[in-house]
């Protein structure tokens, strides 16, 4: 049998699977091309372990999204970058709990997750970020993992089973400072310098310094 050319060598750069592939796809947005993807798998307060995906698109976008059974679930959708350019890097730092992203130009410290921004039980768990939860003691959304004392007081609902069972009731909500600036870090990356220029003690080109952040500076 003879074939086109153009017919094998899209067979070659198209391998297909021996078997076909019974899973459906997980998340599907229309116009948006995802670059990069990096998975944390997080314990919520039931025991339970979900897979939460930081996704990159070509437009410098970051989409955190939970998996919930069978479905994923947006939780949010962060614009990272002024002038548009794709993600080409995520990294997450479990040490320090941060996500770490990169593009041609920048690289950004972003914490793994914000819980502060919900400022109402109902905010924080209709959010359904798992690794967040309500603290009825201090009634705020409070970081699982970073919240010191007992988790008696917290509360979550992935699932939605609290809204389920009918009218849900909530505490009040009490007034929460602002996020601080810093939440979000820019790095600034040393390509290359002119003649002449100095150098920093220890540093070389193409290494990244972290950029000092100015007091007051408007979040990006």
């Amino acid at each position: 049998m003879q074939l086109p050319d153009a017919t094998l060598n899209f067979a070659k750069k198209h391998p297909l699977m021996e078997d076909k592939a019974l899973a459906r796809p997980l998340l599907l947005t229309k116009g948006v091309n995802f670059t990069r993807l990096v998975v944390d798998r997080v314990s919520s307060l039931d025991q339970r372990a979900y897979n939460m995906l930081f996704i990159g698109t070509a437009e410098g976008w970051l989409q955190r999204v939970v998996v919930l059974g069978n479905e994923a679930h947006v939780i949010e959708e962060i614009q990272l970058f002024e002038t548009p350019q794709p993600v080409d890097s995520l990294t997450i730092s479990h040490s320090k709990k941060y996500l770490y992203i990169g593009s041609r130009s920048e690289v950004l410290q972003l914490p793994l997750a914000n819980c502060s921004r919900y400022q109402s039980q109902p905010d924080c768990l209709l959010a359904r970020d798992p690794y967040c939860a309500w603290d009825s003691e201090g009634r705020a959304c409070v970081r699982i993992d970073l919240h010191r004392g007992s988790t008696s007081s917290l509360s979550q609902d992935l699932m939605l089973e609290r809204f389920s069972r009918g009218k849900p009731k909530f505490d009040k909500p009490v007034s929460i400072p602002s996020p601080e600036h810093s939440r979000l870090k820019n790095i600034t990356v040393v390509v290359g310098l002119g003649h002449g220029a100095a150098v920093p003690a220890g540093l070389q080109p193409g290494s990244a310094l972290l950029a000092p952040e100015r007091p007051g500076a408007p979040a990006r």
